[in-house]
């Protein structure tokens, strides 16, 4: 073998040295944690920008000097220009995709630093391809190495196909090493952050999903489910928004889920992919501000410590509306409760707490048992004719007094005992109820969804007189017996929100029965019938269910025949 010469040799030992750090950075270092992120980055640059010319010199077979310089400058404007400008990258990255190459470029004006070797590649150029003898061995080994050298640089940012996600919205870790990012959620209804002109929500309405290890490059899917948090559903009529509150490094940026529609993207998207689903990107980055937010998702702040809620009053709050489970084993009907007490007559009626009363109740089995009331029937309010039918009705209990005419389901317990002077309590104005002592009366209860109330319905008939308190959630539908000729609607000037005592949010809701306005905390009477009828709360929840419109009415009636 040919003895090698000093200056052919010391080029042929830099670039098989920079070829070994390139293979080695990028299959041994790159990922594996050997390395911090930035450094196997800045490693495969400085290599590549040896490698590279020396490849491109050697198979085009360039001996002249200018055609060597050629090459190398066209190596380094195409590298500045992809690491300056990510329209660059990505003309790139489209390029080499016709080539069917899958590259991942991440522009970074500090990789430029790497254009500090070129002094290095001219100089392995000049020393291997400067009309050297086909018998010199460096030459020759160089040229041999050219092949794989080339197949190294391809691979050096090729990415293989890994996991694709399909969300709304993604974090995009656009740092040089791996972030840390904790999330927390938050559902609100859709039009809620829009219809307040300032902040009201607090850290403590959000839930935290958890602390996510986002790789440099990557994204993850900011979709809740995705997040392992399935509490919530699409968007949709009458549905909920995710709010999410996104923490890194002591920095947190609160984004909104608007109505955007899903984007395929891979663990680690190349920046064509980037471009393409920007407006679903909150990115991170290192300067000049942490967070960059896509124009398809919304931005809101959080209500300064001690700042009120509301900025326009909303009146006094109306005591709550409530009764107690009357005495005996309730019947089940599914997930639905419902119970009744026939002929039973009041012994005492007693004030206690706040607008609430207890009953005392004794059996009048001897007595004739009244039949229920229908709410319009004999008083001359039209409320349609299903509007006085029981809501326990809903739970497959009979409103009429008999309750042997139209069995109830089987007792969740054996034989309803009997009871001896059984009470319960009404959270109800006492001036509404038209009973007295010694009347005797048929108590009917349901719930609907017992395990979380959706509807309650107290209702006790008299001879002459008729008493009923429902509370729950409104619908206004035409099957739906408990609000029927019940009509409610935001205010025109909305106020709020404001918080329940378990920390909800809500609004006040305008309401009406039978096109006569109710004043919450107000009993209202009818003009020539015998109805009055009292509104206590009644209010729209910012974070309700699917498929309702988070509306919680309670309402109290009595009316005579």
């Amino acid at each position: 073998m040919p003895a090698l010469n000093r200056r052919p040799r010391l080029a042929l030992g830099t670039f098989a040295g920079s070829l070994a750090l390139l293979v080695a950075n990028d299959w041994l270092f790159k990922g594996h944690g050997v390395l911090p992120s930035w450094l196997t980055g800045k490693l495969s640059d400085f290599a590549g920008l040896i490698v590279a010319p020396v490849c491109l010199v050697s198979l085009l077979a360039l001996r002249r000097r200018s055609a060597q310089l050629c090459c190398i400058s066209a190596t380094s404007v195409v590298f500045a220009l992809t690491k300056v400008f990510p329209a660059g990258a990505e003309l790139l990255e489209r390029a080499l995709a016709w080539v069917g190459l899958s590259w991942k470029v991440w522009p970074d004006p500090s990789d430029l630093t790497a254009l500090a070797v070129l002094p290095i590649s001219w100089f392995c150029c000049r020393a291997l391809f400067r009309g050297a003898s086909t018998r010199d061995a460096a030459p020759r080994i160089a040229r041999w190495l050219a092949v794989p050298a080339c197949a190294a640089c391809l691979a050096s940012s090729y990415d293989e196909p890994g996991e694709t996600f399909y969300s709304r919205a993604y974090l995009y870790n656009g740092t040089k090493s791996e972030a840390l990012v904790e999330v927390s959620r938050s559902w609100l209804s859709c039009d809620a952050l829009s219809a307040f002109d300032h902040p009201f929500l607090e850290p403590s309405d959000f839930t935290t999903l958890g602390a996510f290890k986002v790789p440099a490059g990557a994204v993850l899917p900011l979709e809740p489910g995705d997040l392992g948090d399935h509490s919530g559903d699409r968007r949709g009529e009458n549905c909920l928004c995710p709010l999410l509150r996104i923490s890194n490094a002591g920095r947190t940026i609160n984004v909104q889920l608007l109505d955007l529609g899903r984007v395929d993207l891979p663990q680690q998207p190349s920046q064509s992919e980037l471009s393409q689903a920007v407006r679903h990107l909150v990115s991170l980055r290192d300067k000049p501000e942490p967070f960059q937010v896509g124009a398809g998702l919304g931005r809101f702040e959080l209500a300064l410590p001690d700042a009120s809620t509301s900025q326009l009053s909303c009146g006094p709050k109306p005591p709550a509306l409530d009764a107690s489970l009357p005495p005996g084993v309730p019947q089940r009907s599914g997930s639905d409760l419902a119970t009744t007490l026939n002929s039973q007559q009041i012994v005492a009626v007693t004030p206690i707490a706040g607008n609430c009363f207890e009953l005392e109740l004794a059996a009048a089995s001897s007595a004739r048992a009244p039949t229920a009331s229908n709410l319009g029937a004999d008083t001359g309010v039209d409320a349609g004719p299903d509007a006085g039918a029981d809501a326990g009705a809903d739970a497959g209990v009979d409103a009429g007094a008999d309750a042997a005419a139209s069995p109830l389901p089987e007792p969740i317990s054996g034989r309803i005992p009997q009871l001896s002077n059984p009470r319960m309590q009404v959270c109800a104005p006492i001036e509404l109820f038209p009973f007295q002592v010694g009347d005797i009366v048929v108590v009917h209860w349901s719930e609907l969804n017992s395990q979380a109330p959706t509807l309650e319905n107290l209702e006790m008939d008299g001879a002459s007189a008729h008493f009923r308190l429902t509370r729950g959630l409104y619908e206004h539908r035409l099957d739906s017996p408990a609000w029927q000729n019940f009509a409610a609607s935001l205010p025109a000037v909305r106020c709020g929100p404001l918080r329940d005592a378990d920390g909800s949010l809500f609004e006040p809701v305008d309401v009406a029965f039978s096109g006569q306005a109710l004043v919450p905390g107000q009993a209202v009477s009818f003009p020539d019938t015998k109805v009055r009828m009292y509104l206590g709360r009644a209010q729209r929840r910012l974070a309700s269910a699917c498929g309702t419109d988070g509306t919680w009415l309670e309402v109290a009636t009595s009316w005579t025949n």
